[in-house]
């Protein structure tokens, strides 16, 4: 699942994830770098929006909501390490999804 993969590379690359996401040196050349690793992300949110499964946002504002919705997730575990469990990595999951979802 693409969700568990996005996961897996913040999980091992923690300890610089809120320098790098908050940068005040992150410019909208450097967001479209990352975007461009989000290609997967953009393809499946595009045919989520030709079949009116998913909310119809401009792909700044869905690849922005997504790594906020990683960032928070993993700040949660972090600090609260005992809580992390595939149930709850899902049920982390059905949130985004209720988030874009029609």
């Amino acid at each position: 699942m693409l969700y568990r993969f996005r996961w897996d590379i913040i999980m091992n690359n923690k300890p610089t994830l809120s320098n790098w996401t908050l940068s005040p040196y992150i410019t909208s050349l450097t967001k479209e770098q990352i975007e461009n690793s989000f290609v997967e992300l953009l393809e499946i949110y595009t045919k989520g929006i030709e079949k009116r499964m998913i909310k119809l946002v401009y792909n700044e504002m869905i690849v922005d909501y997504f790594w906020g919705n990683i960032y928070s997730t993993v700040s949660h575990f972090l600090k609260y390490p005992e809580k992390l469990s595939e149930k709850n990595i899902d049920r982390v999951f059905e949130l985004f999804w209720d988030g874009i979802s029609r």
